[in-house]
């Protein structure tokens, strides 16, 4: 029991500074923005495994962040998502997952 308390301690403290990250960051994203993301880059898994992301979607977790002007006016962009993705693994099986996306910046995103 002291064993899978500290290593869920320790899963804890390895994800909270992917969370924390995204708080430090001015950047939301758009639903398609995380979406279009994840399909472009894929999941590369911590054992090596890797999925080739053919489609994604994802819904923005939190307070929106809505601008009152300019061409995203209107729009809610998240700094947080949850997304579902199929694809092909590094065996070219078909695979399904899911996970939380955590915007970093304007171009970069943590996965967990």
């Amino acid at each position: 029991m002291r064993g899978v308390l500290l290593l869920t301690i320790l899963v804890a403290g390895l994800a909270l500074p992917a969370a924390t990250t995204a708080h430090n960051t001015s950047w939301h994203w758009s639903r398609v923005a995380a979406q279009a993301a994840i399909i472009d880059d894929g999941i590369e898994y911590d054992d090596g495994d890797y999925l080739d992301v053919t489609s994604a979607t994802c819904f923005g977790r939190g307070t929106p962040f809505v601008p009152k002007s300019g061409r995203l006016k209107g729009y809610r962009l998240y700094k947080h998502f949850f997304c579902r993705m199929r694809g092909y693994d590094s065996n070219d099986d078909p695979m399904a997952d899911s996970g939380t996306l955590h915007v970093t910046g304007q171009h970069r995103y943590v996965w967990s």
